[in-house]
């Protein structure tokens, strides 16, 4: 069987796009994008189950679950068949040189960057609240006192982490932008990408 957490609406969809192995001719052509019939009249279908992720850290509004497939078959023209599909019961590669499952998972990444996004927001304000703390946190000082965030140590920490947190939001940005370019286009996002060299020369 499959198993798959995080899946977004997995307690009341009817349909999904699975990603399953493709078998021709009882050769496995390796992993391929389907439409699948999850549910009918609100029931999951033989060989499928479904249950809640539970408590998350953020989200609980959101219907996440974990879905499990045991032996489950699905016939070929339920195949999403754009760069790779099955005629006269041959494989056929539509496009040359696309590899099917880049172009699948390359769509995916789309959640990626989300999640990636959302992760530097929520980042960012524990950053914020606890420069704000510490801005009004008086110590003591021979002098007197000083603000908590003026210890030289911690001055130092607040200063690096606001850059490596720009370089990342950065690095967010831009890949975020080859992604849109790529899936507009029909492009892979390949490691040629002129990108990548700028992501070495900011994150090293």
């Amino acid at each position: 069987g499959a198993y798959k957490n995080w899946i977004s609406q997995g307690l009341t969809a009817d349909l999904a796009v699975v990603v399953a192995n493709l078998i021709v001719k009882g050769k496995r052509h390796g992993p391929h994008a389907w439409v699948m019939q999850l549910r009918r009249d609100g029931k999951l279908v033989e060989g499928v189950t479904a249950d809640d992720m539970g408590d998350k850290t953020i989200g609980n509004d959101l219907d996440n679950a974990r879905i499990s497939f045991n032996k489950v078959w699905l016939p070929k023209d339920s195949l999403l068949d754009k760069y790779t599909g099955v005629e006269n019961n041959d494989y056929v590669q539509r496009v040359p040189g696309i590899n099917n499952m880049d172009m699948i998972g390359q769509r995916l990444y789309t959640g990626r960057t989300v999640i990636a996004a959302s992760t530097l927001v929520f980042a960012r304000t524990l950053f914020k609240s606890s420069k704000h703390y510490s801005d009004n946190k008086r110590c003591w000082d021979p002098k007197g006192s000083i603000a908590l965030s003026d210890i030289p140590q911690l001055s130092l920490l607040y200063s690096s982490a606001d850059k490596e947190f720009s370089k990342i939001e950065a690095l967010s940005d831009l890949v975020e932008h080859g992604l849109a370019e790529c899936l507009k286009n029909d492009i892979i996002l390949a490691r040629q990408w002129p990108c990548f060299n700028i992501f070495e020369n900011m994150l090293f």
